[in-house]
């Protein structure tokens, strides 16, 4: 016997936010190479002065800020354990060179501004794995940011932008990810649900499906992962039973491997692949509470398994 659970991903244009799509998928190289060597300042005027001098318009300005911030800024897991260490100021930000995400986005707003550019905090809850499934929460639990190009509103989160912790959060790694600068709001709403629900900007989804779908890791922004279909993260377990996963993704010849929680290395799945549908079966050999599946060693999703 095996489980039928298909994961359906299809190709998304969405006429709302076209121009931000453009924006999303931009080569920034030449900006994002200038904006990481410029050394960290608390002379805000002067530090946003280097950052967008040379620049020629306002989405390189907003750019050359995110990256800089991106690349400078550890994310503090010491004041996320105690809350009396977070900062939101931003001179004392940059001299300490670390903050959580509600100082992340004090300092990306406060530099925009000083840039005469327009930059909202917004508040909300973001999804993780263990929440797969649950009540919705009663307290926010992240921040991040939308700015203004051209009369229309684009979303971005530098702190998920700066790297990675782990699953206990204990290391934090830089690794920048621009996948959340300008992101579509469909693909902004996998993991972001704003306290103001203005902020969906078109990626509006109910409390009860972002609870219930899947984790949606920075991998699944990446490659372009969109419009899921199935609202199911939760995988029922019964030994014998296999699990059958199907998506699309624009990626050639990607490298799919899945891991269960506790093992240590992920396994290569066979599959097959139509344009860019790809479908792979797999099958547990023991209860664990996690799956993870992985495009080119990056997370792209993650599914609670129960009995």
């Amino acid at each position: 016997m095996h489980l039928r659970l298909t994961v359906v991903f299809v190709s998304l244009i969405c006429s709302f936010n076209t121009f931000a799509n453009e924006l999303w998928k931009k080569d920034y190289s030449k900006i994002d190479s200038i904006a990481k060597a410029v050394e960290p300042r608390r002379n805000l005027k002067k530090l946003v002065s280097e950052l967008t001098d040379h620049c020629h318009n306002d989405v390189s300005k907003y750019r050359s800020i995110f990256t800089w911030v991106a690349h400078h800024i550890e994310y503090d897991l010491e004041a996320l354990r105690k809350p009396a260490l977070r900062e939101t100021d931003p001179e004392k930000i940059i001299k300490r060179g670390k903050a959580v995400c509600a100082g992340y986005s004090s300092l990306f707003k406060t530099l925009c501004e000083q840039a005469g550019l327009e930059c909202v905090t917004i508040t909300g809850w973001a999804k993780e794995r263990t929440l797969i499934g649950k009540d919705f929460p009663k307290k926010t639990n992240h921040a991040w940011s939308a700015i203004r190009i051209e009369n229309e509103w684009y979303l971005c989160d530098v702190t998920w932008a700066a790297g990675n912790t782990t699953e206990e959060k204990q290391v934090f790694t830089f690794e920048f990810n621009d996948s959340y600068f300008c992101t579509p709001p469909e693909l902004f709403a996998y993991c972001h649900f704003p306290e103001d629900k203005q902020w969906f900007l078109g990626g509006k989804v109910s409390k009860k499906k972002f609870m219930e779908r899947p984790h949606f890791y920075s991998g699944s922004i990446r490659y372009k992962i969109q419009d899921v279909e199935s609202d199911d993260g939760t995988i029922k377990y019964k030994k014998g039973d296999s699990i059958d996963f199907q998506f699309s993704t624009d990626v050639p010849d990607p490298e799919i491997t899945i891991c269960w929680a506790g093992d240590k290395f992920s396994k290569s799945i066979a599959y097959e692949k139509k344009g860019d549908t790809i479908t792979f079966r797999c099958m547990p050999n023991r209860y664990v509470p996690f799956l993870y599946i992985y495009l080119n060693s990056k997370a792209i999703l993650g599914y609670k398994i129960v009995k």
